[in-house]
């Protein structure tokens, strides 16, 4: 299911980037975001008079808007590792079940006890969701792909804007700390990568602090998806820094910051729960002998 909500995540995301075109002037999605994110970006500069404070003060507006989704997800998070603590036993024994009924297809001499085992699989699964249930666990949350739902039209309204400004367009002549917006910056191409690669470190990091990384397949499937995604991110922005103007870079570096600094707030707000280990305590007392 995870998996399964990633990839609608992607998708959602590539939908947004490749259903229409920086150079696209007409259309639903081009007045509705792309020309009024250009129109807001040059109203900004007119009381800012300056481009690349116009640029960090969007980026805080739409980041903004998304604070109170990102730390709800994490106080979900918090609160379902707890209730997965709970539900550890349950879950341990049924996990247990599957496994002999696994090693026991693998015995079966035919394909009528094979599907017989694989309906006693089904039926266990179910009940692993009645234990989800029970105890109100969320291993996965739809409220995790909120933040990306809600940016994702005004991330991408802004990218066609600084590729194609047209209200907007001194841009692409101006300087921000002596860089160049409208052309390449490897200064700024180094700061994405660096800065994303630190987002996905801690991001992992809170991941595997964590105790929905319990012997579960949803905590397996969590784990593995958060280790193959650390690359996945610095990759993909920082490529398309390099293939854009510096402008763009400027968002992404200003983002990758406020990211930071969400989850370092979630942190300290929803600290991941750590079980407490149970400390067996030695038994000093001597044994005394029996006398025959």
């Amino acid at each position: 299911m995870k998996k399964f909500l990633t990839l609608c995540s992607i998708t959602l995301i590539s939908f947004f980037i490749t259903g229409c075109s920086a150079h696209d002037t007409s259309g639903f999605y081009y007045n509705t975001f792309t020309k009024n994110m250009d129109l807001l970006l040059s109203f900004i500069n007119k009381n800012v008079m300056n481009w690349g404070i116009s640029i960090i003060i969007i980026t805080l507006l739409v980041k903004g808007i998304i604070l109170p989704f990102m730390l709800r997800s994490y106080k979900n998070q918090r609160t379902s590792a707890i209730n997965m603590e709970k539900a550890k036993p349950e879950l341990t024994e049924i996990q247990n079940k599957l496994k002999k009924l696994k090693e026991d297809e693998k015995k079966a001499i035919n394909n009528d006890a094979k599907l017989q085992l694989r309906l006693k699989q089904a039926d266990l699964q179910k009940e692993i969701f009645g234990i989800y249930k029970k105890y109100d666990c969320k291993p996965v949350s739809f409220g995790n792909i909120i933040p990306i739902i809600i940016q994702a039209p005004f991330v991408t309204a802004l990218y066609f804007t600084l590729q194609n400004p047209i209200y907007s367009k001194e841009i692409l002549n101006s300087k921000f700390l002596s860089i160049s917006l409208g052309e390449k910056s490897f200064i700024i191409l180094i700061l994405v990568f660096i800065i994303y690669m630190f987002v996905g470190k801690i991001s992992r990091n809170m991941t595997q602090n964590s105790s929905m990384n319990l012997d579960t397949p949803e905590a397996q499937s969590m784990a593995n998806i958060s280790k193959n995604t650390v690359w996945i991110t610095p990759i993909m922005l920082t490529f398309m820094t390099y293939t854009s103007v510096a402008a763009i870079g400027i968002y992404f570096v200003v983002s990758g910051l406020l990211v930071v600094f969400q989850t370092l707030l979630g942190k300290k707000l929803y600290p991941p729960y750590i079980p407490k280990a149970v400390s067996v305590k030695p038994n000093n007392k001597k044994v005394k002998l029996v006398k025959r």
